[in-house]
């Protein structure tokens, strides 16, 4: 059972990558009128210069869409077992993904490649293993769920 959810988290984390290259391959025209929506949004609630919202809320999006790549595929590592054997793939798999969106972006209209951009999208890699790292270190060391196997099975007292 713990094989078929890393498989639900695996492919989870296929979707997020293929929705981070679909958000890539907008032309700046688009990319800047889906920032434009978002940013009237926060501006309905706060009364801020679009000026500064507008970079604050693509630099965000960057950092949530690769957080959640790297969380869902530190979910799907930790449900196969050896979890810290196999976090450096997590981590190649952020920055390889963070790499190759910005070279896409040098192929699209109006778009181009920036140093910071890998540099964010990695760093909400990271902050994902950090995170899911700590939970599963404190699952386990409390004797608690150890494993996606207990969870599934119910069986909590599992050590």
């Amino acid at each position: 059972m713990s094989k078929r959810i890393s498989g639900l988290f695996f492919v989870i984390t296929v979707l997020v990558t293929v929705f981070i290259f679909s958000r890539s391959m907008k032309s700046a025209v688009e990319s800047r009128e889906e920032s434009a929506f978002f940013a009237n949004i926060v501006l309905a609630f706060f009364h801020i210069d679009p000026d500064i919202i507008i970079p604050i809320l693509r630099k965000s999006a960057h950092f949530i869409e690769f957080f959640l790549q790297g969380g869902c595929l530190s979910a799907a590592i930790i449900c196969l077992g050896k979890y810290y054997q196999r976090l450096i793939y997590v981590l190649f798999v952020g920055l390889f993904t963070a790499v190759l969106d910005e070279f896409l972006q040098l192929y699209v209209e109006g778009r181009g490649s920036m140093v910071s951009d890998v540099l964010i999208d990695f760093s909400g890699t990271c902050a994902a293993v950090v995170i899911f790292s700590v939970i599963y270190y404190l699952l386990k060391g409390n004797h608690g769920i150890k494993y996606c196997k207990d969870m599934v099975n119910g069986d909590e007292g599992a050590k």
